[in-house]
């Protein structure tokens, strides 16, 4: 899989954001060839009737919509149970509790966490596009429902 995205470190500094392809670099890059277009093609999973898919999104008061407990989940170099290598929190040290009961514990936690904002992210209709999630905007922001303007241009890019 192809990412061309740079995060912030760890620890919030946004140094290696000044690294950033432009949105239309990241575009021009990832439609290079047909090879590469048929690729992101998959990778995107487009709505069949975006018309559904984005009435589902409004009814749903999730802050996660990402694969965490069906598709994915991350343990780090220490021993963490993570959503992915990107989250900090909530996380369970594997050390101290059976993979069962922290992945389900952290699945269920991630279930109750809701909106608290009207976010733009929240009512956006090309968020199948985005690379925009909680995690990320957490880590960029310091507001998981704050927008992270760069990926807002990047969608609107790959959207033309």
């Amino acid at each position: 899989r192809f990412d061309p995205v740079i995060m912030p470190k760890m620890d919030g500094s946004k140094e290696p954001c000044d690294l950033r392809l432009t949105p239309d670099e990241i575009r021009e890059i990832e439609y290079l060839d047909s090879d590469m277009q048929e690729q992101c093609k998959k990778n995107i999973k487009f709505p069949e009737n975006e018309k559904d898919w984005y009435e589902q999104l409004l009814n749903t008061n999730h802050l996660y919509p990402c694969a965490f407990g069906r598709t994915t989940c991350h343990i780090d170099a220490y021993g963490y149970l993570k959503i992915c290598q990107v989250s900090k929190e909530p996380c369970y040290d594997l050390r101290r509790f059976r993979l069962k009961e922290a992945f389900d514990t952290l699945l269920n936690q991630l279930k109750d966490i809701k909106w608290a904002t009207d976010s733009k992210c929240r009512r956006c209709k090309i968020f199948y596009l985005c690379r925009q999630c909680p995690a990320r905007a957490l880590l960029e922001n310091n507001d998981a429902e704050k927008p992270v303007e760069y990926f807002c241009e990047i969608a609107q890019r790959i959207r033309r």
